[in-house]
């Protein structure tokens, strides 16, 4: 399915056509275990992404084109970041990469496998999607809209 992301911004750069950008699920059943809670300030504690229902070693797709800019540990984690058009990141944990970094992505490929390590979800595995406006600080919140929103 395609879901349609609705960003929101306070601080958007004058000329920014940034609105409502088409992303794929990336891991199916699209099942959320947890949604985001944006803290007020940036330093703030919060969660800053979605859990979804995932099962450890079940493929992770790109939701939309980009260059891979991270695959590493972030603590104990194994993260891997997409830089999509508009200055939009995709970042997800854990995950076990198919890619490098510099490798360019279409939607829909295969950028790696929920990995066993690291997993926060209380109730069962998931992997973690953030998606945030790279270098740009007082960002409102995402919000994910219903597919087939216009």
């Amino acid at each position: 399915g395609v879901l349609a992301l609705g960003v929101f911004t306070d601080a958007a750069p004058a000329d920014a056509t940034l609105r409502r950008i088409p992303f794929a699920e990336p891991v199916t059943p699209f099942t959320v275990q947890r949604l985001a809670s944006l803290p007020p300030q940036p330093w703030l504690a919060g969660h800053r992404g979605l859990d979804l229902d995932a099962d450890i070693g079940q493929p992770v797709s790109a939701p939309a084109s980009g260059v891979v800019i991270y695959v590493g540990f972030v603590v104990d984690r194994p993260v891997l970041s997409i830089r999509h058009d508009q200055g939009l990141v995709s970042s997800f944990e854990p995950l076990e990469s198919a890619v490098a970094v510099g490798d360019i992505v279409a939607k829909g490929d295969v950028i790696g496998t929920v990995a066993d390590a690291g997993h926060h979800c209380a109730t069962s595995p998931c992997v973690h999607w953030g998606l945030r406006l790279d270098d740009l600080e007082g960002f409102g919140p995402i919000r994910l809209l219903p597919s087939g929103y216009d």
